[in-house]
């Protein structure tokens, strides 16, 4: 398995595990993007890991979970 060059979706990652995992990844040389509800926290991530993206997803709200916004 590759471990870099890859494009990785993390669902709740602006805190613990996810943002650590998220932070790892992308200086592996992935590209990441992280999810997760609060924009403030995804944007202070994406600004102290420039290349890190953020998308606001709730994955506990079904009508919009499906509906992560295209790349």
């Amino acid at each position: 398995m590759r471990i870099h060059g890859n494009t990785i979706l993390i669902a709740g990652g602006t805190s613990g595990i996810g943002r650590a995992l998220g932070i790892r990844l992308h200086e592996a040389g992935n590209k990441v993007i992280i999810a997760g509800r609060r924009r403030q926290l995804l944007d202070e991530i994406a600004a102290e890991h420039p290349g890190i993206e953020g998308e606001v997803f709730d994955v506990t709200d079904p009508p919009r979970s499906g509906s992560c916004p295209p790349r």
